[in-house]
């Protein structure tokens, strides 16, 4: 399941919100202010392929 940060831009509290669907994760109310908050983009990690073109360790399991 999807993990979504999110931030009031009023009064600065943070919230992380788990969703079952990438696109549907609304904007909850601050537990502070009670207002809406938004949605804070977070980097995601990439794991490159290399020149064998898959991500398994060389050797394998055994």
């Amino acid at each position: 399941m999807p993990l979504f940060e999110f931030t009031c831009p009023h009064c600065g509290e943070s919230r992380e919100v788990l969703s079952r669907a990438a696109d549907a994760a609304p904007a909850p109310n601050c537990p502070g202010c009670g207002r809406l908050m938004t949605r804070r983009w977070s980097p995601v990690a990439a794991i490159g392929l290399g020149s064998t073109g898959c991500a398994a360790p060389r050797g394998g399991f055994s």
